[in-house]
């Protein structure tokens, strides 16, 4: 389990260092502070960040709308955080497609629920982080997940396996479980091709396996959990190990 990574882009030192306080207590890692739209593009390039929080006004000009265009192009989820109320600057920043656009001054959940917002948004997953059971969604190569009142991420190279329960996938990591509002024919879709179907609800990782007992149609995990394999997949799996051993 990883925490997730912000970059945060403001030029006012209080306010920047009010908005690391706020996320350092929700779990978040600040993997910088940037003042300037040319320092961050820099920065950006040389550092993994999972979420950018921006100010549209940085200086004078509104500098962040175009930093806001590169970190589109770099496929990053990114928001704006600005006391601008000028339509004319919003309808600009609006075409750069943020994730969220959060007005000064803010609270700590506004913030909070921003970032979730903006992640669900980013990634077409949306209503998905649950307060009522550890939820997640599916980004990529990690997937952010969410436990109570906090967001972290997982590598999706860890993920066990997945099974399909109503509408939802649960997502099985170590001893850990996740819920991602998702079908299976599109986690199918969107899960690395090492994800493998062994029975109509589930999917394992080809590399967690431990051992295969055709003759019971069982798979047992690295974790210790068993996995059942009906026969409609089990020479698909077979014939799949065989080229990956």
């Amino acid at each position: 389990m990883k925490e997730i990574r912000v970059l945060i882009v403001e030029n006012q030192a209080e306010e920047a260092n009010n908005i690391k306080e706020i996320l350092e207590e929700n779990g978040y890692v600040i993997a910088g502070i940037c003042t300037t739209a040319i320092e961050a593009e820099k920065t950006l390039n040389t550092i993994s960040v999972d979420i950018c929080i921006l100010d549209i006004f940085l200086g004078k000009d509104t500098d962040g709308i175009w930093l806001a265009e590169k970190i589109s192009e770099m496929n990053i989820p990114f928001l704006f955080l600005t006391g601008s109320k000028d339509r004319e600057v919003f309808e600009k920043a609006r075409l750069t497609r943020p994730s969220s656009y959060l007005l000064k001054p803010f609270n700590a959940l506004e913030l909070s629920f921003s970032i979730e917002l903006a992640i669900e948004k980013f990634f077409d997953q949306p209503h998905t982080f649950s307060l009522q059971s550890p939820s997640a969604v599916l980004g990529n190569p990690y997937l952010f997940v969410k436990n109570k009142d906090r967001i972290s991420k997982i590598a999706i190279d860890d993920i066990a396996f997945i099974e399909v329960e109503d509408r939802y996938c649960k997502i099985v990591y170590e001893e850990h479980q996740y819920l991602i509002k998702m079908s299976l024919k599109k986690a199918i879709e969107l899960f690395p091709s090492f994800f493998i179907q062994t029975h109509r609800n589930c999917l394992v990782n080809l590399h967690k396996i431990k051992d295969i007992f055709p003759n019971d149609n069982l798979i047992v995990m690295t974790s210790g959990a068993n996995v059942l394999l009906s026969e409609r997949f089990k020479h698909k799996i077979l014939k799949k190990l065989k080229l990956i051993n």
